[in-house]
């Protein structure tokens, strides 16, 4: 069996990756409320022990409403979405992926990719997937959550949005008149994408409802316990001589940050040691009940999981057309079949049905199943041949990772493929990892890839080992790989 390994997206991947946050997440939101206000704004929100209670309770982030609630996680649920299909559909050619994803992104994006998995380029594929229009809607709307919402009372527009389209050009290859190549910067494949049931966008009118229950019941059960204890506090005298004890302490950072020649990093690790120190001196003030406010963050936590799950348990049903232009594209000598010299190589289309389900209990895991058929057109009719090229069906099993370090949470892929190639390929190669199959039958090929996603960037980096059962691509000595970079505009933009 022929193991390939590919390394895919090696791109600035020291440039995109944040650093790890050695600080607690409470005390980084309470330096931002600080670094935001004036001297008096401080003393006024610092001497509050409501500022604490919250802090303890929500790391410094209660939102007070269903639509806020939505706005504040929502994002953090799409920048951690794997069911995305980002760079090139599976079946076209350059794409380095055996199974396309039920979701492609809402907006934007980009993918540059060398080499292929099962259809051969002799050069780079970019490919630039979009929806028109979700982009209207959003340069009109400009936010994240109102780009969404925008025409969602408009039957055409809902309709429209579930449509979306990917153009794949050759960026780097080199033609001629009897080889496969096609010319570089001419058109290559332009795809499809309809989603036929697709509820995975946490943003989906169907889960406004949790959203809802989440801030009007959990969430408000947070707020009655911070305004309990704020009242029982008001009148503490642990909590007069805290008061007095933290006017001082912000008074010396006031008269600090006039002085200071520091660099902001240092300022702000000063300014974050002091914020702690507060922060650990209240938890100490008699009727301050931290078991009790982490309780209720933890039913909040767990309420707020659940919604997300259902998200990820939602299933995904979605068609996909792609188009292969080859009319650039002259058949070679070397074909089984004997052809007119300088015949032109028949345009390919691909037809692929794709289906997304979780297999785990929180959604966690997925599978995604492909069922799709590669018919000959055009030229098809001139060269007497049948249409129907080969039939393929692959499925693709994910399955999360815990985060590492500054990078998000990563995703290991097992994919399997089986392809019956009915006719001999004309034009651009049906290959295994570089390797060309020109006899017709059965192709069964299976992949393990490891992706890790650059931090909240949109760049992936995959690792990936591919084997296959056919006996003619047993070649030991010639390892091949291909290298690609995506770029998924929709993490950037919901970070807006």
């Amino acid at each position: 069996m022929r193991r390939d390994i590919s390394l895919l997206a090696v791109f600035a991947v020291l440039a995109f990756a944040v650093p790890c946050q050695s600080a607690d997440q409470t005390v980084l939101n309470l330096v931002k409320q600080y670094d935001a206000q004036d001297d008096q704004g401080r003393l006024g929100t610092f001497l509050s022990p409501q500022t604490w209670l919250e802090a303890i309770a929500l790391q410094g982030t209660l939102p007070a409403t269903p639509a806020s609630t939505k706005a504040a996680i929502a994002p953090a649920v799409t920048q951690s979405r794997t069911d995305q299909q980002t760079t090139a559909p599976a079946g076209t050619s350059g794409s380095t992926s055996a199974v396309s994803k039920g979701s492609v992104p809402s907006l934007l994006s980009f993918a540059e990719e060398y080499g292929g998995l099962t259809q051969s380029v002799s050069g780079s594929i970019t490919t630039v997937q979009g929806n028109v229009a979700n982009i209207i809607k959003a340069i009109s709307a400009k936010g994240y959550e109102e780009s969404f919402t925008a025409g969602a009372n408009n039957p055409f527009v809902r309709s429209v949005s579930k449509a979306s389209f990917s153009v794949g050009l050759n960026t780097g290859t080199n033609g001629s008149s009897n080889s496969t190549s096609l010319q570089p910067g001419t058109f290559n494949t332009a795809t499809a994408h309809i989603d036929l049931i697709n509820h995975r966008d946490p943003r989906d009118r169907r889960w406004d409802r949790g959203w809802a229950d989440l801030a009007q019941k959990q969430g408000q059960e947070i707020e009655n316990e911070v305004d309990k204890q704020f009242a029982v506090l008001q009148n503490s005298e642990e909590y007069k001589t805290w008061r007095i004890r933290t006017q001082r302490t912000l008074m010396d950072l006031a008269a600090y940050e006039k002085a200071t020649s520091d660099a902001p990093a240092e300022k702000d690790q000063k300014i974050s040691v002091a914020l702690q120190g507060i922060l650990d001196d209240f938890k100490k003030i008699n009727g301050v009940s931290e078991a009790v406010l982490k309780g209720k963050l933890n039913s909040y936590d767990k309420a707020k999981q659940k919604i997300v799950d259902a998200i990820n348990k939602s299933h995904v049903f979605s068609f996909e057309y792609s188009f292969t232009d080859q009319s650039s594209v002259q058949l070679p000598k070397s074909t089984t079949t004997t052809y007119t010299l300088g015949a032109t190589a028949p345009n390919l289309s691909n037809f692929n049905f794709i289906f997304a389900s979780p297999l785990s209990r929180n959604g966690g895991v997925q599978i995604t199943a492909n069922a799709s058929t590669t018919l000959f057109t055009s030229a098809a009719s001139q060269l007497h041949i049948a249409p129907v090229r080969d039939y393929k069906f692959a499925a693709d099993v994910d399955i999360p990772v815990p985060a590492i370090a500054s990078l998000a949470k990563s995703t290991v892929s097992l994919s399997g493929l089986f392809q019956s190639l009915l006719q001999e390929p004309l034009g651009q190669q049906v290959t295994v990892n570089g390797v060309a199959v020109k006899n017709t039958g059965n192709i069964v090929l299976g992949q393990a890839k490891w992706s890790f996603p650059i931090a909240t960037s949109g760049v992936t980096f995959p690792v990936s080992i591919t084997v296959s059962n056919r006996t003619e691509l047993i070649k030991e000595k010639d390892v091949k790989g291909t290298i690609g970079v995506s770029y998924n505009l929709d993490s950037l933009f919901s970070k807006q």
